[in-house]
């Protein structure tokens, strides 16, 4: 049986430009199609465009590595990224209709989603809130579908990349690993706080950790947490002392 060689640059696109796989060159020429999973769905000739039986392609090593596809489609989509698009007079490349907005907010979700495929976790919020904001820069240069995938490359492309819980050096592995997992934890408060309109996630500083604070409170922790509090953005500092006391304020004279 056949093995299957370098993927061509083109990936294969439906009618409203969303990708659906891509076209990968056998040894002997043929032609195949690979849908976003790595699974061979269509053979064809190069010549005549008949189609050939694609059972009898196989991947090399039995299926494809997952990390190996996603860099070839980031080499793919940065080569199609530079390409001239022509946008319709319709539609709009600021203030976009109700429609278009609904439309890009279901798509982006679904890039969302297979990015975490191919991650194999989830995303952090500052990492969705990295990626927004390189959306939202694609959309103000008037892309009218912003590529969640690219957004990612980009960040990488700058140090500011999506943390490698798979890196080949095993003390950075452990160290990504870690504070992945200090990171969600802090988000599953935050959900869990949004969750009973305690918390906007759309704030990169979360909601304070008190409602009111003793500053007198030093082993309990009251005074560092709205020190703390005011360094990380959780509290404005011009009005921090509007939610702070002194308890010994409060004490009967004896």
């Amino acid at each position: 049986m056949s093995e299957q060689g370098e993927p061509l640059a083109e990936p294969i696109l439906d009618d409203q430009g969303e990708q659906l796989g891509w076209i990968i060159q056998a040894d002997d020429g043929a032609l195949l199609e690979v849908d976003l999973d790595g699974t061979i769905v269509a053979a064809n000739d190069p010549e005549t465009d008949e189609p050939l039986d694609h059972e009898v392609y196989r991947w090399a090593d039995q299926e494809p590595d997952p990390f190996e596809v996603y860099d070839q489609r980031l080499e793919a989509l940065e080569e199609y990224a530079t390409r001239p698009v022509e946008v319709p007079e319709m539609q709009v490349t600021r203030g976009l209709e109700q429609a278009d907005v609904q439309r890009i907010d279901a798509d982006l979700h679904r890039q969302a989603d297979h990015l975490e495929a191919l991650l194999g976790r989830s995303l952090t919020l500052a990492e969705k809130r990295r990626i927004a904001t390189e959306v939202a820069n694609q959309i103000d240069a008037g892309e009218m579908r912003p590529d969640v995938l690219y957004a990612a490359s980009q960040l990488g492309d700058r140090g500011q990349g999506l943390r490698d819980l798979d890196h080949p050096n095993a003390m950075t592995a452990h160290a990504n690993r870690v504070a992945h997992m200090v990171e969600r934890l802090e988000d599953e408060g935050r959900y869990r706080a949004n969750a009973e309109g305690t918390d906007d996630l759309r704030d990169e500083a979360g909601p304070p950790r008190r409602t009111t604070y003793d500053l007198d409170d030093v082993r309990g922790g009251q005074r560092l947490d709205w020190m703390v509090d005011q360094l990380e953005g959780r509290l404005d500092p011009e009005t921090a002392r509007d939610v702070a006391y002194h308890s010994s304020d409060y004490e009967e004279e004896p």
